[in-house]
């Protein structure tokens, strides 16, 4: 019978055990303080999960309340600053644009460098999910776990969890944000008045047309406003559950016209029977969205290249232009462009699950992704590039739509004897991808009034001076995978996976790859000699080895495609022709990616700091690149093979701590730091090669029309290639740093005077983000825009 002088134990998952002594007292009351239980998580590693304890690969997980705050446009915004390795960049003026992820640097030339993204366990994209249907992000980022998705995998894999419904009885529940935005740092260009001293220092090139134009005021929001709102109803019960959400969200640019609205609505079901031996759950996802697709970068390119001397209109009421000097009026661009995007997406999935014994799972699982995209295009009869070309007003409509079926199917059987565990699973995967599309154009028109509603009033398509145009493409992959974790006493650790895959995108003789993996770790705070530690509650060391794929975007590359050519007069009549289209690679395979990881985790001080370390070295062997060749013996300079290595090597740390903690207030920061060493070693084989070692990319926009990036073996990828401006002549003419570092003309200029100027990648990415709550005021601030490039200058400002 216990005792009126014993000690009660109160402890609950999430919070911080206590020890209170009853000291003859009947009634007591404890407030539990909250803690960060790491060990209790479970984290996403391939077609299955595995406790933070027992995790042996390079896995991060963040989870709702550790998302970044605020009207974010996309999913990938949430997890910006969260994790080391990541980068999370949004690019270009229209603000539905998706944010472009990148993990641990850049590991292929040609093909796709996004990370796998995975809803609930099927393959899709972040325009699939709303921020706010998000519980949860498991970001895989070495191939130790990525492996097991093959090709799918090889630039790591987000897994995405949606929020299911907690608690029994209907809930209802609204979220919503408004929000604005403004430039913080703009690009610094002559106005008028500094224009004309140009003139006045005597430069020939420089022309005062005696207005003076702020083109970035004119074209420029000051303050747009976007804003999101949320309606989510759900229903638990011990059998059925549900959620159904409708968000809707518009999203104003800084540039005019540049808007964006987007109409979600979700439903998840979820239902066990069988006394909890099946479990079924269906999902439906459909969204709309509407936008101006029209000159946004265009625009934004002219604001800083237009005179500010001109005046919007001329005296006539005219646009003022100068399309000669590759240049246009932003403002005439937007006010004369009609432009509109529409895009619906519907996703269903299902899963079912059924354990006939204890221990012992199957699964299955398929979905089907579609969206289908309709744009219209038009310019008026008073559009600079129509009265420049004659076309007396332009307009064009295309139409696509993507279908993707994926399967999966699994079999799991979990096992304890003695202090083993282990847990293995076996799958199938099926993936099928079919796109399509269509295009129309037409221009001289009798008015501008039907915009791109009636190509037919056109004069030029009956005139034959334009053409239509329609496209269509398959492709199918299937994988075969197995998989084993194990564990001896919860102190030695493993798991090991191998998947073979087979792609319709490569040569007769290369259509399957195979992919193994394995990683290790030690527990090292379980062992006994431990226990008198106190300070240290976890210590892991890990260790891991991958090997994943990548395959071109394109289907078809390896195969000879035919198209018809040019009509020849035979036995009497003209008759058409079929000639190849290009050159076929029966031995195109994948692009193949090793990498090992060395981590350690750990967690100090009572569960108050806990952080992660991990250093890394993959080699992307294989590279898919177009190679010049000679013809003969192939019908066409150029064909796609395998060639060359990319070596990304890295170290990545992550820091979480409560430095505050009490019934009122807590405060908790996280630090992330990462840097990666990118470098192109090889682009040859025995039979394909590059000549001099380098090849250019990338150019700017015209009149300049020079080549911006070099990218050359034995250097890093990104580089800015061009000539080192010191300053300006008299007469207004840039000097650059000749060949022998003494300045020059650019007017004397020679190709020997270019030279590396600059990479677009940083060196080091370092973010702090600290979350502060006061009973349920909980605001947050997030640093994650410091990178830099020390040791060289950054990246230029290229229009």
């Amino acid at each position: 019978m216990p005792s009126l002088q014993d000690t009660l134990v109160f402890s609950f998952i999430g919070y911080q055990t206590q020890e209170v002594p009853l000291n003859g007292r009947t009634s007591i009351d404890v407030a539990l303080q909250t803690q960060a239980v790491t060990s209790e998580e479970l984290i996403v590693v391939g077609y299955g999960t595995v406790s933070q304890e027992n995790l042996t690969s390079s896995v991060k997980r963040v989870s709702s309340d550790e998302f970044v705050q605020g009207n974010v446009t996309d999913p990938a915004q949430l997890l910006k600053g969260k994790v080391a390795g990541l980068s999370v960049n949004k690019v270009g003026a229209n603000p539905a644009e998706t944010s472009q992820l990148k993990l641990r640097g850049t590991g292929t030339l040609v093909g796709n460098q996004s990370p796998l993204v995975i809803i609930d366990g099927v393959e899709g994209s972040l325009n699939d999910v709303s921020s706010q249907d998000i519980e949860s992000i498991n970001v895989i980022k070495d191939a130790s776990a990525a492996a097991i998705y093959g090709t799918r995998g090889n630039n790591g894999v987000v897994v995405i969890e949606t929020k299911r419904a907690e608690g029994e009885g209907v809930r209802l529940s609204y979220n919503g944000y408004v929000s604005t935005q403004s430039l913080t740092d703009e690009v610094d260009v002559l106005n008028a008045e500094e224009y004309r001293g140009l003139i006045d220092q005597g430069i020939d090139e420089a022309v005062d047309f005696g207005a003076s134009t702020d083109w970035a005021d004119n074209v420029m929001r000051e303050t747009p406003i976007s804003q999101e709102h949320t309606l989510t109803l759900s229903s638990g019960g011990e059998q059925t559950s549900y959620v159904a959400n409708l968000n809707y969200k518009v999203f104003e640019g800084i540039v005019r016209r540049s808007d964006n609205n987007v109409l979600d609505m979700r439903l998840r079901v979820d239902h066990t029977m069988l006394d909890g031996d099946l479990d079924i759950t269906g999902s439906a996802k459909i969204s709309k969205t509407w936008r101006w697709d029209g000159y946004s970068n265009r625009v934004v390119k002219d604001i800083f290249a237009f005179n500010p001397t001109r005046p919007i209109y001329n005296e006539d009421g005219s646009y003022n232009d100068n399309a000669d000097n590759n240049t246009e009026n932003p403002v005439s661009l937007i006010n004369e462009t009609n432009s509109e995007f529409q895009e619906t997406r519907a996703n269903i999935f299902g899963t079912v699950v059924y354990s006939p014994i204890d221990n012992l799972t199957f699964k299955a699982q398929g979905s089907r992704f579609t969206t289908d995209g309709l744009d219209g295009f038009s310019r008026t009869k008073q559009h600079v590039i129509d009265l420049r070309d004659g076309t007396n007003g332009y307009a064009s409509r295309s139409t696509s739509k993507n279908v993707q079926h994926v399967l999966d199917v699994t079999a799991e059987y979990q096992g304890t004897y003695g202090g083993h565990d282990f847990d293995v699973l076996g799958g199938y995967t099926w993936k099928q991808n079919e796109f399509e599309n269509f295009f129309a154009d037409n221009w001289d028109f009798p008015n501008d009034a039907v915009k791109y509603n009636n190509l037919s009033d056109g004069l030029a398509l009956s005139e034959g001076q334009t053409t239509t145009d329609s496209y269509k493409e398959q492709s199918n992959l299937l994988g075969y995978f197995f998989r084993v974790n194990y564990d001896y006493n919860n102190k030695y650790l493993l798991m090991a996976s191998f998947r073979r895959e087979g792609s319709s995108k490569f040569g007769s003789n290369q259509k399957w790859g195979n992919f193994p993996a394995f990683s290790v770790g030690w527990n090292i705070a379980n062992e006994p000699f431990m226990e008198e530690i106190d300070v240290i509650n976890n210590l892991k060391v890990r260790f891991g080895y991958g090997r994943t794929g990548s395959e071109p975007t394109d289907p078809y590359l390896s195969l000879s495609r035919l198209s018809y050519g040019s009509n020849v007069f035979a036995n009497g009549q003209w008759q058409s022709t079929i000639q190849p289209l290009n050159n076929s690679n029966p031995n195109l395979k994948w692009e193949e990616k090793e990498e090992f990881n060395l981590g350690l985790d750990f967690t100090i001080l009572n569960q108050r700091l806990e952080g992660a370390v991990d250093l890394y070295r993959r080699e992307t062997n294989d590279l898919l690149f177009n190679f010049t060749v000679p013809t003969p013996p192939f019908l066409f300079n150029s064909i796609l093979a395998n060639a060359g290595t990319i070596r990304n090597e890295g170290i990545e740390i992550n820091l979480s701590g409560t430095p505050l903690q009490d019934s009122d207030l807590s405060w908790n920061s996280t630090v992330t730091y990462s840097t990666n060493r990118n470098e192109l070693t090889n682009l040859s084989n025995d039979q394909f090669s590059i000549g001099g070692g380098f090849f250019d990319a990338g150019s700017t926009a015209a009149p300049i029309q020079q080549q911006t990036h070099r990218v050359q073996v034995g250097r890093a990828i990104g580089n800015f290639y061009g000539f080192k401006t010191i300053g300006v002549t008299d007469t207004g003419e840039w000097l650059i740093e000749g060949a022998d570092g003494e300045p020059k003309s650019i007017a004397d200029q020679t190709p020997e005077d270019k030279q590396v100027i600059g990479n677009g990648v940083p060196d080091h990415q370092i973010s702090w983000t600290n979350t502060f709550n006061y009973q349920n005021w909980d605001p947050e601030y997030t640093d994650a825009c410091c990178t830099w490039f020390p040791g060289r200058q950054s990246p230029p400002n290229v229009l």
